[in-house]
């Protein structure tokens, strides 16, 4: 029994000394962990340092094309609002900044198409005729974009960009070919009150203003040289330019879809 409790006892003791070199290892091995963690943290900031201090001004040219949707909406039911389809193309150029930001601006040429009818009530009580004016709406216009992006990179070249700043917009022509629907009455009526009835353009009889502000939020996807994006255009200035006792107010906000290639 004497030798069974002497076993026991340096049974005990060799347990503990392997269970104190055990943990000394493990602590040996942490600290070891630690400063390479902070080894590697150093070196990172130091590439990161070094590359701020080495920065120099890149460029990066694309050539862009997509859909656009316009709605030229009115504060007053007298205009009407227009939803218009259809598309731009053009190209960009992006100065390369640290953080991984970067200053955007272009140029391009944008046409869209819509649709719409004008409704009247005829003057001739005896009359039940539906009057009405039929639009036919082209318009073209550039645009210069200036945009604040920031990219953060996902997978490999898969990289996410999110996009914000003002939109300069300059309207070249805004056709409205118009097809009556209306009987004399109405036509008198429209006649006194300078509505026009045939074919014009907007710009040419100073109803719009030619130029627009506008404030736009989007985001996207790159891989590679490809990219696509979308957002949303918030028209700020009053296009409507004559003065009338109704005071129209009307903007044009968008929204687009784009896909560019890097050159």
């Amino acid at each position: 029994m004497q030798k069974y409790y002497i076993f026991m006892k340096k049974s005990i003791v060799l347990a503990f000394i392997i269970t104190f070199l055990s943990f000394c290892n493990v602590v040996s091995l942490l600290a070891q962990e630690s400063r390479n963690s902070i080894d590697f943290k150093q070196e990172d900031e130091k590439k990161e340092a070094l590359k701020r201090a080495n920065w120099k001004l890149t460029y990066t040219y694309r050539i862009e094309a997509g859909y656009e949707q316009d709605w030229l909406h009115s504060s007053n039911k007298t205009y009407q609002n227009t939803y218009l389809h259809g598309g731009k193309i053009g190209a960009t150029v992006d100065f390369n900044l640290p953080y991984n930001i970067s200053l955007q601006t272009g140029l391009f040429y944008k046409l869209t198409y819509g649709t719409n009818n004008q409704h009247f009530r005829s003057a001739d009580t005896a009359s039940i005729a539906v009057n009405y004016l039929r639009h036919q709406i082209l318009w073209h216009r550039l645009q210069i974009p200036v945009q604040v992006h920031y990219t953060q990179t996902l997978w490999r070249k898969l990289s996410m960009h999110f996009f914000f700043g003002p939109k300069f917009n300059i309207g070249l022509a805004m056709h409205d070919k118009i097809t009556p629907h209306i009987d004399n009455s109405v036509a008198a009526f429209l006649d006194e009150n300078g509505v026009f009835s045939e074919t014009y353009d907007r710009y040419a009889v100073g109803e719009l203003r030619r130029f627009d502000l506008s404030f736009t939020l989007g985001g996207g996807f790159t891989w590679d040289r490809y990219r696509l994006q979308a957002g949303y255009d918030f028209g700020v200035i009053n296009q409507y330019k004559k003065e009338t006792a109704a005071k129209v107010k009307a903007h044009n906000w968008s929204w687009f879809v784009g896909f560019s290639l890097k050159l």
